[in-house]
């Protein structure tokens, strides 16, 4: 498609260069840009061996790509056909029912009378000169009657005759429908059951031909105008309705492509079908998500022959010669050379069509390893284990994939289909080279990094919904990297001259907590990635990493290393850290694989690159020190918040109280350094008595209290509050006031209108935020 608008813009076409020199001309540009998606590749970190890059042009896919189509040939399953298929007027070529695109469109339904009392109601009446009957419903009373007579087509002078068919809708326009079997689908089904002539009233670049008389050689959508307004001035246009119609467009040039009777190739399916069907029913071969496989089987339990020639030059040419002597028809795997098998004539001319590019694409699972030789590549690979695709290929792809795997190796080529969120523009558009809405990786590779984009990519790879792209995602990978980075600095500072080991041996509540921790990230990471979870197994790695490992415990183990000087405490935490890092590392290489390598290899000890080490299995579990955690951390959140409310600065020490049972007091008690380092606490006070002017928060049968420093002024704080929540209040009514304006929502660009949303959930949360904090203030 891109040498062919290359060759317009200089006013030539394929035809004018001729067919040898064309794909020499294609096969330029393959090279010069076909390593592109390659590079995109291998810059964001794809481990693929790229020692076996394939390409199914090249000769052994080529090899294939004949062997199967001569073994279907010779077993009758691909034959040669005049039916009605999707013609490209643009690229003259057939297309797939599944390479249309279909748009619905503002059109017409125009009404004509065909005498007899007949009025039928069509989309198309540039078509009518191909009319070769009317069919009613044979149980319509209004018609039913004039089954057997004959009306005539306006225009065309041309009788034709009144049929009865049961797929005629009562319920859509008249209830009488014209007949074009060379010009729709439905009508080529009636036209067959009734055995009725196929006349073909367009050319193949969609002008009406000779049957059209005076408008011939007119383009289809001149000649509908034109018909029209002659059928208007004869008195024979009943009336003319507004009608919105599902339009097919090629998906090369977006050309409307034309229902057009042709001498096609074509493929039976059904038999290959049936094994296909079988092993999604039976669990053999998964969808992830599932609902995916009502997509699968609904196509695959209607599917329809596959037309599979395509009037263009770039592809695999399909492997047919036919005999100039006495046109018998032979497929070969290699060129002949011999004479024909049925006269002896020596003078064959090829086919000079070439396969559906998805055809060379279905035997991908197997052509890349050899196949038809059985390499021990084959026999070792076959059948893999995942494909991972977008849910629009389907069909297209996955379908055949699977028929030709069970057809030619007797087995299913996969196990797991996973198909994959697809991300949209910002306001929900699907990307587009054409548009101009693509998204480049490299350039979002040069900004973010490759760990920062695959994090931010994986992130938003949910199962249950697509994906509007924002770079807030990549940012926030790459900041994240950073952290981690720096984190792994510092920790690595804290366990210097420390020799890792598989086995620390934890004696801290920390300690074990973190432990526990590791095993328990182990075993969530581990199955949101095999569950195909990605967006799961990152939210947790991020969590862990920055909540768990940076805000918790790196901020409990600083006293050991700079405060205490007792070597053999400093080198049970070490490990423990080492321990930690180790794994982490691990489960976090598929998403973020460059900086954990690089990490890796700083880490002590004689290490593998990171890439071949197995990953971790969970381990230690003390589920009494994750509950007393979870104790102290909803103590220590609870005073933190109790002193934002009051506005205190983050190094200001304040007075904290615990009111709490028996039961909690020596967990308390045990880590009062904890808590007083964490909740900036001075005094902290753990008893029974409340106090009097205090904010308080509730934490299980805890209570945490903040008392009033002395100097704080209660009513100031009160105006204060009710001053800003009557701006936030102010600015909510206005954003509302516009986003409720349907005019403004129409017009506005749609990042403008996304704007103003986040501001309108900006004020609200302001709100909200001033009448709480007034709550506990007018409390007192």
């Amino acid at each position: 498609t891109v040498v062919e608008k290359q060759l317009k813009k200089e006013g030539k076409s394929r035809h004018d260069v001729g067919r040898p020199e064309f794909l020499k001309l294609v096969w330029k540009w393959k090279e010069q840009y076909g390593s592109t998606i390659v590079g995109q590749l291998k810059r964001l970190g794809v481990s693929c061996d790229w020692e076996r890059e394939a390409f199914t042009m090249d000769a052994p896919r080529s090899r294939a790509v004949r062997e199967v189509f001569v073994r279907l040939f010779e077993k009758g399953d691909i034959y040669r056909g005049k039916r009605l298929i999707n013609w490209c007027p643009q690229c003259l070529t057939a297309l797939s029912d599944l390479e249309v695109e279909h748009e619905e469109a503002k059109g017409a339904l125009y009404y004509l009378d065909y005498g007899n009392g007949v009025t039928i109601a069509t989309t198309r009446p540039e078509t009518i000169f191909a009319d070769v009957a009317v069919a009613v419903n044979p149980t319509d009373e209004r018609f039913k009657h004039l089954i057997g007579q004959k009306c005539k087509i306006p225009l065309a002078n041309r009788e034709i005759p009144i049929i009865g068919d049961e797929a005629v809708l009562t319920d859509f326009g008249t209830g009488a429908l014209k007949i074009t079997p060379a010009h729709d689908p439905t009508d080529f089904e009636i036209g067959q059951r009734h055995n009725l002539e196929q006349l073909v009233g367009l050319t193949e670049t969609g002008k009406l031909n000779e049957l059209a008389g005076e408008f011939n050689g007119m383009d289809r959508f001149k000649a509908r105008t034109a018909v029209t307004e002659k059928l208007e001035a004869e008195g024979l246009l009943v009336k003319k309705e507004e009608h919105i119609n599902k339009v097919g467009h090629c998906y090369r040039c977006h050309t409307v492509i034309e229902p057009y009777l042709s001498d096609q190739w074509f493929m039976n399916m059904k038999r290959l079908a049936e094994p296909a069907i079988a092993a999604v029913k039976n669990g053999d071969v998964r969808f992830v998500p599932d609902r995916y496989s009502k997509t699968y089987l609904a196509w695959m339990e209607n599917i329809r022959d596959w037309c599979i020639s395509r009037q263009i030059w770039w592809g695999h040419r399909i492997p047919i010669w036919t005999c100039e002597s006495c046109s018998h028809r032979q497929g070969y795997v290699e060129d002949p050379t011999g004479g024909c098998p049925k006269c002896g004539d020596a003078r064959y001319e090829q086919d000079p069509d070439v396969l559906d590019t998805w055809f060379s694409s279905g035997l991908w699972p197997f052509s890349v390893f050899g196949w038809p030789e059985q390499t021990p590549d084959l026999k070792y690979f076959y059948p893999t284990s995942t494909l991972v695709t977008g849910r629009d290929i389907i069909n297209l792809w996955v379908a055949r994939m699977i028929m030709l795997g069970y057809e030619f190796l007797g087995e299913k080529p996969y196990t797991d289909v996973h198909i994959h969120a697809t991300i949209m523009t910002r306001d929900g558009q699907r990307m587009s080279k054409s548009k101009g809405t693509g998204i480049d990786p490299l350039e979002l590779i040069e900004e973010y990094g490759a760990d920062g984009t695959r994090f931010g990519l994986m992130s938003q790879a949910t199962q249950s919904q697509d994906v509007r792209h924002t770079e807030e995602r990549y940012e926030q990978g790459r900041n994240f990297c950073t952290k981690i980075w720096n984190a792994v600095k510092l920790s690595l500072s804290l366990a210097k001259d420390t020799q890792p080991t598989d086995k620390p041996e934890p004696t801290s509540l920390a300690d074990r907590w973190l432990l526990t921790r590791v095993s328990q990230l182990t075993r969530k990471v581990r199955g949101a990635i095999e569950g195909y979870n990605f967006d799961q197994a990152a939210g947790a790695l991020y969590e862990f990493f920055w909540t768990e490992l940076c805000d918790w415990y790196l901020e409990l183990i600083k006293p050991v290393f700079y405060q205490r000087q007792d070597a053999e405490e400093q080198k049970r935490v070490a490990q423990c850290l080492l321990y930690a890092l180790d794994h982490y590392l691990r489960l976090s290489h598929p998403i973020m694989p460059f900086v954990t390598e690089e990490i890796w290899h700083h880490l002590p000890g004689e290490r593998a690159p990171l890439i071949l080490s197995p990953m971790p299995e969970p381990g230690w579990e003390d589920a009494q020190a994750v509950s007393e955690m979870d104790t102290l951390q909803a103590v220590v959140r609870a005073a933190r918040n109790l002193r934002a409310e009051l506005g205190l600065l983050p190094k200001q020490k304040a007075e904290i109280l615990l009111v709490a049972p028996a039961s909690s007091k020596e967990l308390l008690e045990k880590n009062r350094p904890m808590l007083e380092a964490l909740a900036m606490a001075e005094p902290l006070t753990i008893g029974e008595d409340r106090p009097g002017k205090a904010l308080s928060q509730g934490v299980g049968e805890l209570e945490v209290f903040l008392p009033f420093p002395a100097d704080f002024d209660l009513s100031r704080e009160v105006k204060r509050l009710e001053a800003e929540l009557a701006e936030a209040r102010k600015f909510a009514e206005g954003t509302e006031r516009k986003l409720s304006n349907q005019a403004f929502v129409d017009k506005a660009k749609p990042e403008v209108v996304a704007k103003e949303r986040e501001r309108l959930a900006e004020y609200q949360e302001r709100a909200r935020g001033a009448e709480e904090r007034l709550k506990l203030f007018t409390n007192q």
